[in-house]
């Protein structure tokens, strides 16, 4: 199977393959370092409490990718070849262009868009390196996504995996929040829109610290989540202060639409995200408290015309 694996990774022209083992598991190790892979590092915690993966890596020699692959010390330093595109993801470029670029300029806040430090940060963001490569802590119990590694480790790791340090609180899928962890805050009462945002927000919620990303909830709103951390979460302590942007968790939704439109009457984009960066805040159908929790999905004939 492991030879299949690898023969399909050669053809498609991969630079090689990572592999995670439990560092205790000696029979495993021996035969994963037999047909050429190599320890580049190890990973508290990977899978659960006190349970430590070694990470093993093979390289390919394909392409000239691969062949650079061979060259490098560690996975590591793969990794960091690509880390420029986290902390300076295109989207946020796009982001301020399409959506809150005109926002911001028809509240006045940026009549210069060219020059507008309200805008989300579109280089150096050093936050998202850290939620995706990374990690971060939040204080005990919180958000915690270090896996184990500690905050001042070097090492990045191309993998956002489960908190499992981070207990479940037993929330039933029809209750828990749609926002996920970023339920816990609110939008400060400052900087640009805040004051008014701050008022539209609903309280936060009964710590829920087990939702998104901590934890994999099917009421978690996973869209919303990620575009709310990519425009700059406004979050002291964890997010540092030149990055945060107060409206970011505006695109949660929640806000009561016709009171976010008298607010802003100018700004009928603002009204928009009331229902949420994606535009829907609910499925459709109610989830199971049994499993399989899901509803099931309509047959295709009686879905309607489009």
């Amino acid at each position: 199977m492991l030879a299949d694996g690898e023969a399909r990774v050669r053809q498609s022209g991969g630079a090689g393959m990572m592999l995670h083992v439990f560092v205790k598991n000696a029979g495993a190790v021996r035969f994963y370092e037999r047909v050429g892979y190599r320890r580049v590092g190890g990973q508290k915690g990977f899978y659960g409490p006190g349970i430590d993966a070694a990470m093993y890596w093979k390289a390919y020699s394909l392409s000239k990718l691969g062949q650079r692959a061979e060259a490098l010390t560690t996975l590591s330093d793969l990794i960091k070849q690509f880390e420029k595109y986290y902390t300076a993801p295109g989207l946020v470029k796009a982001l301020n262009a399409r959506v809150f670029g005109p926002i911001l300029q028809g509240a006045g806040v940026c009549p210069n868009l060219a020059n507008c430090p309200a805008l989300a940060q579109e280089t150096g963001r050093a936050d998202i390196s850290a939620i995706l490569l990374r990690g971060f802590d939040f204080g005990p119990g919180a958000v915690d996504l270090t896996f184990g590694k500690g905050g001042s480790d070097k090492m990045p790791v191309d993998e956002l995996r489960l908190n499992t340090k981070t207990q479940a609180t037993g929330t039933l899928s029809g209750n828990a929040d749609r926002r996920g962890l970023l339920c816990n805050f609110q939008t400060p009462a400052t900087g640009p829109l805040g004051p008014t945002l701050h008022a539209l927000d609903i309280p936060p919620c009964t710590p829920q610290f087990d939702g998104y990303p901590n934890g994999r909830r099917l009421g978690d709103d996973v869209t919303d989540i990620q575009v709310a951390a990519l425009l700059g979460l406004p979050v002291d302590n964890l997010i540092p202060p030149a990055i945060q942007r107060p409206y970011a968790l505006g695109v949660l939704g929640e806000a009561d639409a016709t009171a976010v439109a008298n607010a802003f009457p100018q700004l009928p984009n603002l009204a928009a995200l009331a229902q949420g960066a994606d535009g829907v805040l609910r499925n459709d159908r109610q989830f199971s408290d049994t499993f399989p929790y899901q509803a099931s999905p309509f047959s295709g004939n009686k879905v309607g015309t489009f």
